[in-house]
């Protein structure tokens, strides 16, 4: 166990070396690719990751909690991941890796209907409504199997319900990707 362990660590530098994208991955995922702990940058690391054999890679986005200043926070972090996102599943695709491949996308529960705060036009929030959660199965291949051995999961859950109620402007990628899903195909 002591050389399978000194094996994981020592890959970590060739895999987390970005370096070696083509400028083609790069503007794919977008300008914010280039910079280290980006979310953009997360995605290539969670395709590289799974491309050396992790099975299971869960990306994060923090800050998506607006109980207040919902206008002026929402749309850029909308911006952070909706390229990067596509790019991720479109990247897997490419690669031959989406046929084994589960993309889970979602958050940690729903958001009220009704604004949290005093309403105005610059500032209100939504409160957190426990009893919601939204989920977005992005792509699932016909020839996946619970037991297939070689399958990925891949989670990201930047409180999807947050925005996809709220903004509408920076979805259009993100809306293309569902409906021209497998999974949109799938009885609800």
């Amino acid at each position: 166990q002591y050389e399978m362990a000194f094996r994981m660590q020592a890959s970590v530098p060739e895999l987390s070396d970005l370096s070696s994208e083509s400028d083609q991955t790069r503007e794919m995922y977008g300008p914010q690719s280039k910079t280290p702990g980006s979310f953009a940058s997360s995605c290539i690391l969670a395709r590289r990751m799974m491309e050396r054999g992790v099975q299971f890679v869960q990306i994060f986005h923090r800050g998506w909690d607006q109980h207040s200043n919902l206008p002026a926070h929402i749309k850029p972090q909308c911006e952070d991941i909706d390229q990067p996102c596509w790019a991720l599943v479109q990247d897997l695709k490419q690669r031959g890796m989406l046929d084994d491949t589960l993309v889970i996308w979602g958050g940690e529960f729903g958001r009220t209907v009704y604004s949290q705060g005093t309403l105005t036009e610059k500032n209100y929030g939504r409160d957190h409504h426990p009893r919601a959660l939204s989920m977005a199965k992005l792509m699932i291949s016909d020839t996946m199997s619970p037991k297939t051995q070689s399958t990925s999961v891949i989670c990201i859950p930047p409180f999807f319900t947050n925005w996809a109620s709220t903004t509408t402007s920076s979805l259009s990628n993100t809306r293309d990707l569902i409906k021209n899903s497998p999974a949109s195909n799938l009885p609800r």
